[in-house]
């Protein structure tokens, strides 16, 4: 039988795949196998090639949210030690009928304590929000306080690195606490 003689299936219920070599003598192999196979020979997918995606990989978006029913409630966003970098979409707000306002924040710190803060509102409507640093030595820790009292605050980091620990949870605002200016 030549291979394109062979019924075409959209399934496998057998344990085992029937396969014809480039001699064409039948050959068979374990769908686990066969899987093992194509993963082992098929590339790593990247912004250039498809491929696939790697179980370990950060590349996924995964936002974290926490509703908040105090008035102008303080939320403790990160802290950092050392050498960090991260970049986050923020959005805050209230879910019914006010659009919730969308920040881009990004922060970095070098391993010498030097620190450099940056915070943009992406629209023009929406709740507005306050963003603060505390500095203490080579530590760093980002707050946010929303304009609108019952407010919904999501964080979808962008990009993650160095020693840096994610909190999202409401905490008093420290009295050291310097505004960021939201451009």
């Amino acid at each position: 039988m030549k291979l394109n003689e062979a019924t075409k299936v959209n399934s496998i219920n057998d344990e085992y795949i029937a396969l014809v070599n480039s001699e064409g003598h039948p050959l068979r192999i374990s769908k686990a196998d066969l899987t093992k196979i194509i993963r082992d020979n098929m590339p790593v997918a990247t912004q250039t090639q498809k491929g696939l995606l790697d179980a370990g990989s950060d590349r996924f978006v995964k936002a974290n949210g926490l509703s908040v029913s105090a008035e102008s409630a303080c939320i403790k966003l990160y802290s950092a030690i050392g050498r960090t970098a991260v970049t986050a979409i923020v959005t805050t707000g209230r879910i019914e009928g006010k659009t919730c306002g969308v920040f881009l924040l990004s922060f970095s710190m070098a391993s010498n304590g030097y620190y450099y803060g940056f915070v943009k509102k992406l629209n023009n409507s929406g709740a507005d929000a306050t963003f603060y640093y505390v500095k203490d030595g080579n530590q760093v820790s980002i707050y946010i306080v929303s304009s609108v009292d019952y407010s919904i605050t999501h964080v979808s980091p962008l990009l993650e690195f160095g020693n840096f620990t994610y909190h999202l949870k409401q905490e008093p605002l420290p009295e050291e606490a310097v505004r960021i200016d939201v451009e």
